[in-house]
Formats: structure tokens, C-alpha cells, sequence
């Protein structure tokens, strides 16, 4: 049993307990509600993990749902995932430009539902963990940005790091694990920002420079 609880917001009843007696038989705690108002309540009364939404429903529709999560401060980061029979690209293109994080068209079977619900619980799991670090200027952000090739993101990244060869956990800085991807472009830039490539790897003892010789990288 996991500890995810989710909201369910659909207003067609038989549908909204078979829906909530699918996913607690995949593990979830769930909440219920009928409509957009409805679940509003809910939330002032408990932040879910995630929301699951219908959006043709009375009283308030999915997508005005949707713009009072994105707009109340508490909830704008709530993974938010549309299950509609409506599927057209201009339903799916609005509820994309409102914030929505997955769009599913009715009837989608259990095993679609819940690895949409994974992966936007893993995904935002992450982000979370991604904010904790930025706040603390942790250099591991810099490391995730070499492992993703993400130049960009590096560049931003290493700006607020004050020691480009501070160490991790493991005795690894930025430059090594950006070698160790193999990531020379982000070795590269590393090495222009003050990274020393003669600091040696923890484990083998070899200089980081020799090791991004002997993987094939041009530093």
C-alpha cells in the first residue's frame, strides 16, 4: 500500500467508483469528489499528492479547476492530470497552456491511468528534490545538469555554487561526474569556469584529465 493519496474529480458516479476502486487496488489512497467546487473543498481541507479531472462536469469545469490550483499559491505545483472523453487537439492544447501535466482520453484502462500517475508522482518527486538542493546552492545541481547534457541549466546552475571543485557525499566534483558521463561539452565549460582537471578521482586515483583522455574526451 502506498502513502500517494489522490483526488479524483469526475462527475458521472458509477464511473468516479470505478475509477477509485481501480486505483486503490494499485495502492492509492483516494478522495472523491464530483465536480470542480467540490474538490476545491477538499483541497482547503488536505493538499493531495496528486489530481486526477474530469473536465465536462456542472457547477466548475476541469479547466476552471485547474486555473484555481495553478493560481493558489499552495497547490500550483500539484501534479495535475486530465481524463476526458473529450479529445480534441484544442481541449488538449488548453489544458496543456493551463498547466496541466498529462491529458488521457476516456477510457483509458488501469495500467494507462496508473503509469501516468507514476511517472508525474516520480517526476515531481524529483523536481521537489531538484528545489531543496537550488535553495541550498547544493553542487550536486551541477552534477544533474552535466549528467543531462544540459548546457544551458549548467551555466545558470554553476552561478550559484561559490566552489566549482567542492565535492560531493562521494569525493566527486561537477568536472568528474561530467566526465565520467562523458559529457565533454559540459566538461568543457566546467574547465572554463575554474574546475581543476588535475584533482584525482576518489576511487581510482587517476587525475580527472588523464580520465577524460583515456574515455576519448578532447579537454
Amino acid at each position: 500500500m502506498t502513502d500517494k493519496n489522490i483526488l479524483l474529480v469526475e462527475d458521472d458516479e458509477p464511473l468516479l467508483r470505478l475509477l477509485a476502486a481501480l486505483l486503490e487496488q494499485a495502492g492509492y489512497q483516494v478522495e472523491k469528489a464530483s465536480n470542480g467546487e467540490r474538490a476545491l473543498k477538499k483541497l482547503e481541507k488536505q493538499r493531495p499528492d496528486l489530481l486526477v479531472c474530469d473536465i465536462q462536469m456542472p457547477v466548475m469545469d476541469g479547466f476552471e479547476l485547474l486555473k484555481k490550483v495553478r493560481t493558489t499559491p499552495a497547490w500550483a505545483d500539484l501534479p495535475f492530470i486530465f481524463l476526458s472523453g473529450r479529445d480534441s487537439s484544442e481541449d488538449q492544447k488548453l489544458g496543456c497552456e493551463l498547466g496541466a501535466d498529462d491529458y488521457l482520453i476516456k477510457p483509458a484502462n488501469r495500467d494507462q491511468l496508473v503509469a501516468a500517475i507514476e511517472m508525474r508522482l516520480g517526476k515531481h518527486a524529483s523536481l521537489m528534490q531538484l528545489q531543496k538542493m537550488e535553495a541550498s546552492q547544493d553542487d550536486l545541481l551541477i552534477h544533474l545538469a552535466a549528467v543531462n547534457g544540459d548546457l544551458q541549466e549548467l551555466q545558470r546552475l554553476a552561478g550559484l555554487v561559490a566552489d566549482i571543485d567542492q565535492p560531493d557525499g562521494h569525493g566527486n566534483t561537477a568536472l568528474m561526474f561530467a566526465v565520467m558521463m562523458r559529457q565533454e561539452e559540459a566538461a568543457l565549460f566546467l574547465q572554463r569556469q575554474g574546475a581543476n582537471p588535475d584533482l584525482r578521482h576518489p576511487a581510482t586515483g587517476m587525475r580527472i584529465g588523464a580520465m577524460a583522455r583515456a574515455m576519448g574526451l578532447d579537454l
